[in-house]
């Protein structure tokens, strides 16, 4: 069993108890201190060194993220490494620590609420799922969001550091992020097997704002060199980083010409495609039809026209 961290618990780069053994944190204590309110507690913090945390365990449920930095982080006798993105459900019967590896430490972010909170969502919302909050697993649940789910979740939770401690901003963060969450999908085929760096490209490349970059901001997502994510990508995936991006942009377009009413050549530029006649030869080799035709067809549905032709939809990739 790996050996839990030392027992010094810091919060804000001060000492609130020395112990031996597991400190129960009580959430009575826990709403009073700085960030705190009867509703939910926040705090960010910069965690230092090898006595970062002490193992410890508490009467309230805990979400953290990491924002920078690395780290470890202990719990229920097993250690599991704290990268950024990281985000981490802890119940209220989990038992954990930190302890930081970089020697600059790691940002953490944390929301603390009562646990009948927790047990009120889930009667509500989450009913159907054994395995909500990490249900009766051995270990706290762990998520690892890509960049921009990070970023929006560092928004998220700036408002939380202003407005009032409510149930109803803390509801609001909660459900939220458990939607997203719950939404998020799961690797599956040939991406489930594929390196960690490849799957959090093929989900940022379809982010509005990296598609104009093309096969040069997949790379950037992947963190490699080109000529290694078109390797790994052809050998994972069976595919070129040319037909993920080529795939993200038309599915993109579909999307706004569905929703939106900017024209035909707007949206090509919006995917980073100048060449309208190419962007249209793309458009149909994914979907079948023109993407005027798609927009008609969408625009026939949302009116309850009838249309003689059968619904559109996305061929496979080859």
């Amino acid at each position: 069993m790996a050996q839990p961290p030392p027992a010094v618990l810091l919060c804000n780069d001060k000492q609130l108890c020395f112990i031996d053994g597991v400190t129960l944190l009580r959430w009575r204590d826990v709403a009073q201190w700085p960030g705190g309110g009867p509703a939910y507690h926040f705090a960010r913090l910069v965690m230092r060194g090898p006595d970062a945390c002490a193992v410890h365990t508490h009467d309230f449920a805990e979400i953290f993220w990491i924002e920078q930095g690395r780290g470890v982080h202990w719990a229920n006798g097993e250690t599991r490494p704290l990268n950024p993105g990281v985000l981490v459900l802890v119940r209220p019967t989990d038992t954990h620590g930190f302890r930081a590896v970089d020697p600059a430490g790691f940002v953490h972010s944390n929301v603390a609420f009562p646990a009948a909170v927790l047990d009120e969502l889930r009667e509500r919302y989450f009913s159907h799922q054994a395995q909500f909050y990490g249900g009766a697993a051995a270990l706290p649940l762990h998520h690892t969001l890509s960049a921009y789910r990070l970023k929006r979740l560092v928004e998220h939770a700036e408002r939380l550091t202003r407005a009032p401690k409510t149930s109803l901003e803390r509801d609001r963060f909660l459900l939220s992020l458990f939607g997203e969450l719950e939404e998020d999908p799961k690797p599956v085929g040939k991406l489930a097997m594929a390196p960690e760096w490849l799957r959090r490209a093929c989900e940022g490349i379809r982010q509005p704002q990296h598609l104009a970059g093309g096969t040069r901001a997949f790379a950037r997502l992947a963190a490699h060199c080109a000529e290694h994510v078109a390797r790994e990508t052809r050998r994972h995936l069976g595919v070129t980083p040319t037909d993920l991006v080529t795939e993200a942009r038309m599915d993109y377009a579909a999307q706004q010409l569905e929703t939106s009413t900017s024209e035909i050549v707007e949206i090509a530029a919006a995917c980073g495609i100048d060449n309208l006649s190419h962007f249209y030869k793309l458009f149909k080799r994914r979907f079948g039809v023109t993407p005027l035709h798609y927009r008609l067809r969408h625009q026939a549905i949302v009116r309850g026209e009838t249309s003689r032709k059968t619904s559109v939809t996305a061929r496979p990739r080859a």
